[in-house]
């Protein structure tokens, strides 16, 4: 999974977006998630409406498609924190992502220090952050992280 490589290429099996176009369509698409009741959401599927359906189907699709990314990339880590291997081992150089798995991992008595939701949430919040700003700095063009 990387930014630069899926800039023309097909989306990975099982995918309807690559990573970079699902997180580019979750950026251009955050207020709509934001700001439309779940109760819409459904309606919409049953009744559809020309401009609403269509915005919210690609609203949906968007963040299932970067949730469903990110799963995959904390079941990698995972995998690498169980079998002892070091980022520097894998060349994956994310320690705020190793450190969140394994923080999710450690199980202190009955429960868990991080929850999954907690992971994932933590996660795509600073994901979000990072690519607003590299967009801000002109590394990458992400219209939706604002003005530069």
């Amino acid at each position: 999974m990387s930014w630069a490589s899926d800039t023309f290429s097909p989306p990975p099996t099982g995918h309807a977006l690559t990573f970079r176009g699902s997180v580019i369509s979750t950026l251009d698409n955050i207020y709509t998630k934001i700001l439309t009741p779940t109760w819409l959401i459904s309606l919409s599927s049953v009744l559809p409406v020309p401009y609403i359906s269509r915005k919210l189907r690609e609203t949906e699709t968007a963040f299932a498609e970067l949730r469903s990314h990110i799963v995959e990339l904390v079941s990698y880590m995972r995998a690498d924190v169980a079998s002892g291997k070091k980022s520097e081992d894998t060349g994956l150089k994310a320690a705020l992502l190793r450190n969140l798995v394994e923080a999710n991992m450690t199980q202190d008595d009955d429960y868990k220090s991080l929850t999954d939701d907690e992971l994932l949430s933590n996660i795509f919040v600073r994901f979000l952050d990072f690519v607003c700003l590299l967009s801000l700095t002109n590394k990458i063009d992400v219209p939706s992280c604002g003005t530069r």
